[in-house]
């Protein structure tokens, strides 16, 4: 077996912490940029690394994801510059305009959270987190409550899957063959989101597009709780902008 080749881990949150710790673990020598004990330059990380490992996602606005060192921004495009030519690059969520500036820049940049095995792993992760959300902060027992879920994709079957064993979870997707599906795997799937809202005690949004707007938030129960699984700009827009006047709760 050869030398194990240094990683940078540049950016990200508790979870790029974890990964350099395992990185470590298994003998690989990592240094880290815009993370806690980090080089103050990223020079410094990037000298003779042999695979740069970018968050999930990898940028928000144009930035690099760095919730962890809030005190400097760093533009995405600045950083891909200053990785050498011929680096293998690993990042979560890559957009087409990273993509496209990689490629100019010479580098072999892979978007992990484009996989099938990744996307689905962590789908499976993202419902099991979503789940002790919900217990922890609704009041009444999920098994008790409508729990309602927005979009059956990977997440949105996932989470059915997980609260399928508490009770039998509604879904509401906009395509009517995904409803049809939804009902033959033995959920309650409404034609109209307005049924779904109506006694929803606690709803799980995995869309990534605004679905429930004013004229909705009126049929939701006075104490329901809201959890926003999805990317930008989630499924209510609303809620952000302080106009979730029902009295419930949100959990982004």
């Amino acid at each position: 077996m050869g030398k194990p080749f240094k990683c940078a881990l540049v950016g990200g949150d508790g979870r790029q912490i974890l990964l350099g710790r395992l990185l470590e673990q298994e003998g690989f020598p990592v240094r880290r940029f815009a993370l806690p004990e980090g080089e103050k330059h990223l020079e410094g990380a990037l000298a003779e690394a042999g695979c740069v490992l970018l968050p999930l996602p990898v940028e928000r606005e144009g930035l690099l994801n760095a919730p962890l060192c809030n005190e400097q921004k760093w533009p995405m495009e600045k950083i891909l510059e200053a990785i050498p030519r011929g680096t293998l690059v690993l990042g979560g969520q890559v957009s087409a305009h990273l993509q496209k500036l990689g490629e100019q820049q010479g580098l072999r940049l892979v978007d992990y959270g484009a996989r099938e095995d990744f996307l689905c792993r962590n789908a499976a992760i993202t419902a099991e987190g979503a789940l002790q959300l919900a217990m922890g902060h609704h009041q009444e027992s999920l098994g008790d409550t409508r729990c309602l879920v927005l979009g059956y994709g990977r997440c949105g079957k996932a989470l059915c899957r997980a609260l399928s064993g508490i009770t039998r979870p509604w879904v509401w997707a906009r395509r009517p063959e995904i409803r049809a599906q939804a009902r033959a795997e033995g959920f309650f799937a409404p034609d109209t989101l307005a049924e779904g809202l109506k006694g929803a005690g606690v709803i799980f949004n995995t869309v990534p597009a605004l679905l429930i707007g004013e004229n909705q938030a009126g049929l939701l129960e006075k104490d329901s709780l809201y959890l926003e699984l999805a990317g930008n700009p989630g499924g209510a827009g609303f809620f952000a902008q302080g106009s979730f006047q029902t009295g419930g709760n949100v959990v982004q």
